[in-house]
């Protein structure tokens, strides 16, 4: 297996002396752990990756399977004729045969792994043929657009310049966002090394135009004993234009999840990707919508923080570009959002009015953005973001080089980086938010007095809610847009339990 991991094991009888569990997998096996000592033992682990319950439990060992188990991670046996619906359903537990338990960990168990871990190669990175004729272009973090005759057999069109490690039992999963004229066809070439050696393949995979089209990721397994190093490469033929965007590579839990176990990805035809992570907790409300940050490390943010209020929370994050394309996109990837949010609250049956959206920096986009299509009953805030265009215009005079993506952003939605384009920009956030029933929804701000990324967010929020009858909270700390990270998080997490306590009437400590 790659990776650690914590398992837990309630029952009359220990698998560890059953079973061959494998190396890295910690195996905690309580046939009874009512006492308080127990407990405070179970608890220094956090949480448990994994658990497997073969018999009953009771109702207060039922509060701290929820409080120490990592949901998507409950698994009891199909046999089992004890209740434990409500476990389940806050676990998202699932039901597996008794008589292949040693296959099951063996294939499945071993992926729930605890860390994650995913990146990157923009199109800077990819380096093409130079020995051919071809006119390249390279915009950004939107892609490297590449125009020539290829031939009509394969012919490496180029590479990316930086080597993914891989260790032993890991797989990685890769996907290639880019866009080619049909008349152009590609094959990716991958190869793994040998540790300290650039000729010594230890395994190569070869992936045809109609595996790389595919919405599933493209694997590759490190079947070695010994740390190697993956080398990607790209064919093409043919004759016409490709454009080279991100090529991600993340730690693959072969179809338990993306990211974390239960981790959610879903793709536009044009392969844009959004991500999604559902947790049920108490089953209670409120809901707790989390839009991810700018992060150039792929994964979701505010696991942690949304797991530690004990209330059902749905992260959101968006790997385009750098690190986050501020959740704008066509009209089928917001849809994509829109409705993965709407699907939530139905199997929850949780109407707007139990719901918290909330988000930092480029997360508050987010937030706001889906909020005037949802409207939840409150929007916490952490350094607004609303008029992107300015964003990017302000990468000019008042933060030169600070945040070059936020031209990429610019770009990419409107076409170019004119200041017709920058208006049409910000009109395009307010035109959405405008059409918000804001009525009910109480907005909680923490802003930046100096802040260089869009200065004016604050006030422009307040005039454009006007007399909508919305109430504002807002808190203001001097400094530019990351100075003061520290003091913002504090007093959004503050005002989080606050709400949750006076209006959710939930019992945390403030």
């Amino acid at each position: 297996m790659f990776g650690k991991m914590n398992v837990l094991q309630l029952g009359k009888t220990n698998f560890e002396t059953k079973y061959q569990i494998p190396d890295g997998m910690h195996w905690f096996y309580e046939p009874d752990w009512e006492d308080e000592e127990t407990l405070a033992e179970l608890k220094a682990f956090r949480q448990f990756d994994a658990a497997i319950i073969d018999r009953p439990v009771t109702g207060s060992e039922v509060e701290k399977l929820i409080e120490v188990i990592r949901a998507y991670g409950l698994f009891i046996f199909e046999d089992a004729d004890y209740d434990m619906d409500y476990l389940m359903k806050s676990r998202k537990g699932e039901r597996i045969e008794r008589e292949n338990f040693q296959d099951f960990i063996d294939h499945r168990l071993i992926h729930f792994y605890t860390d994650t871990y995913g990146e990157r190669f923009p199109s800077s990175r990819f380096v093409v043929n130079q020995k051919k004729d071809w006119k390249i272009t390279y915009a950004g973090y939107e892609g490297a657009i590449i125009e020539g005759d290829f031939g009509d057999e394969f012919q490496q069109m180029g590479c990316w310049n930086f080597n993914v490690p891989i260790e032993p039992e890991m797989g990685i999963d890769l996907w290639l966002e880019y866009e080619k004229d049909y008349s152009v066809e590609l094959r990716m070439d991958v190869y793994s090394f040998k540790p300290g050696s650039v000729d010594g393949i230890q395994e190569e995979y070869h992936f045809n135009e109609d595996e790389i089209e595919s919405k599933e990721y493209l694997t590759i397994v490190n079947h070695q004993d010994v740390t190697g190093h993956i080398f990607v490469s790209l064919q093409a033929k043919g004759s016409g234009i490709v454009v080279i965007k991100n090529l991600h590579d993340r730690w693959s839990r072969f179809g338990e999840g993306i990211f974390l176990p239960g981790g959610e990805r879903r793709i536009t035809t044009d392969r844009e990707e959004a991500f999604f992570y559902f947790e049920p907790g108490d089953l209670k409300p409120p809901l707790n919508v989390y839009f991810s940050g700018y992060k150039t490390r792929e994964g979701f943010e505010g696991y942690g923080i949304m797991r530690a209020m004990k209330s059902p929370f749905l992260l959101i994050a968006d790997q385009r570009l750098e690190g986050g394309d501020f959740y704008v996109g066509t009209k089928e990837y917001e849809t994509m959002i829109q409705d993965k949010i709407l699907e939530v609250m139905d199997e929850l049956r949780f109407t707007s009015k139990d719901l918290i959206f909330a988000g930092l920096s480029m997360g508050t986009s987010g937030a706001m953005y889906y909020g005037a299509l949802i409207g939840p009953e409150y929007i916490i805030l952490g350094k607004p973001l609303a008029d992107l265009g300015t964003m990017a215009e302000n990468e000019r005079i008042n933060r030169p080089g600070g945040f070059p993506t936020s031209l990429d952003v610019l770009g990419k939605t409107m076409g170019d980086l004119s200041a017709e384009s920058v208006d049409g920009m910000n009109a395009r956030f307010w035109t959405n938010f405008g059409h918000g029933n804001w009525g009910h929804t109480t907005f909680v701000i923490s802003y930046m007095y100096e802040d260089d990324y869009d200065g004016n967010a604050y006030q422009t929020l307040l005039r454009n809610l006007g007399n909508s009858g919305t109430r504002i909270f807002g808190k203001g700390l001097h400094g530019r847009h990351n100075d003061d990270t520290q003091g913002i998080v504090s007093w959004f997490y503050k005002q989080y339990k606050i709400i949750l306590r006076d209006y959710f009437n939930r019992k945390i400590e403030v």
